[in-house]
């Protein structure tokens, strides 16, 4: 993505891998928000009680993430109708590292006020998931047994494994969390611990055990059975 390309004085973003100024020619007056997500806490209230009580199950609520004042050469109005649509990937100037998941205004219409015949101006509703990501995260190769890595992220992340197995029984442990895919075939094991997929491409794999997190700061990531080499993703993630 061209990143390099984002100025942090110049209000600007890129979306689905392409910059609103220098590939559309956007026209952004007001500077872009910082948004953080919100934890969905519910409250319950007791009938009896003079207080309230509240739950919580680790989870985020989407947010809105508003980009108004914006106007668009005349000549551009088509192609960028095309291109703000659907969902993809959103970085802002102001955090050039991280990216979020979003979708383009999904409660209503984008309204195109003609200027003139010059200018198009408009206001941009991106609806986002409650997490951000590293824009160019690496891979962390792994030994067998104790792995130390240090994850930078504000919550639980859900890392991704890639394992060149020997065949055989492999068992990911990273705290009191451990999954153990029983007998593996030689080659490429993908180990996808955010959407529960195992895959490797020669047969069915079956699992015991619970998928492992990775938590903001120190972990220990525990590598068991026999393969030729291994290499993790953290997935850090950030408010």
């Amino acid at each position: 993505m061209k990143t390099d390309y984002l100025e942090r004085d110049t209000p600007n973003f890129i979306f689905k891998g392409e910059n609103a100024v220098m590939d559309h020619g956007l026209i952004i007056e007001n500077e872009l928000p910082v948004i953080s997500t919100f934890p969905n806490i519910e409250e319950i209230q007791i009938l009896g009680r003079s207080k309230m009580l509240t739950e919580w199950h680790g989870d985020y609520e989407p947010y809105d993430y508003p980009v108004s004042s914006v106007s668009i050469p005349y000549e551009h109005l088509e192609e960028v109708q095309r291109w703000l649509r659907g969902s993809g990937k959103l970085i802002t100037h102001n955090d050039t590292s991280k990216y979020v998941e979003a979708m383009v205004n999904i409660s209503g219409p984008t309204v195109y006020e003609n200027e003139w015949g010059r200018l198009y101006s408009f206001d941009i509703n991106f609806r986002c998931q409650p997490f951000k990501y590293k824009v160019a995260e690496q891979f962390i190769d792994l030994i067998a047994d104790n792995n130390v890595v240090i994850d930078h992220g504000m919550e639980t992340a859900r890392p991704y494994f890639e394992i060149d197995s020997n065949g055989g029984d492999i068992s990911i442990e990273i705290g009191d969390r451990k999954i153990t895919i029983l007998n593996t075939n030689y080659g490429l094991l993908k180990v996808d611990t955010e959407s529960g997929v195992i895959s490797q491409t020669t047969k069915k794999l079956f699992t015991k055990g619970y998928y492992p997190f990775v938590y903001p700061g120190t972990n220990t990531i525990n590598l068991s059975g026999s393969f030729k080499s291994a290499k993790v993703k953290l997935r850090s993630v950030w408010l």
